[in-house]
């Protein structure tokens, strides 16, 4: 997403996630544990749904830490499922999140 410096910071939202093939990208800060939502996982990810990726709260499967925002996640777009399979390997050749 593009900033603009005469607004507020803007992040992304469920409908750049819609928009980029509806693949949500998590890693913990905790503990480095890589998860991917879909749109099965997380049907909040839809068309106009606005809600900004840093004020959803998550749980981690792996170490339990919950949170929102950039100070326990790190987010990223995988475009389709083969992207968001390689980034849950392990490979950061995904677009990062702008939370």
């Amino acid at each position: 997403m593009t900033k603009n410096p005469t607004k507020n910071q803007t992040t992304d939202s469920l409908h750049t996630v819609w928009e980029n093939g509806g693949f949500l990208g998590l890693v913990c800060k905790a503990c480095d544990h890589r998860a991917v939502l879909d749109r099965s996982a997380m049907p909040i990810i839809r068309w106009n749904n606005m809600t900004p990726l840093r004020s959803l709260t998550f749980r981690c499967g792996s170490c339990g830490a919950s949170g929102k925002g950039p100070e326990h996640w790190t987010m990223f777009l995988p475009m389709d499922a083969e992207q968001a399979r390689r980034f849950v390997s392990g490979y950061d050749d995904v677009q990062r999140a702008d939370i």
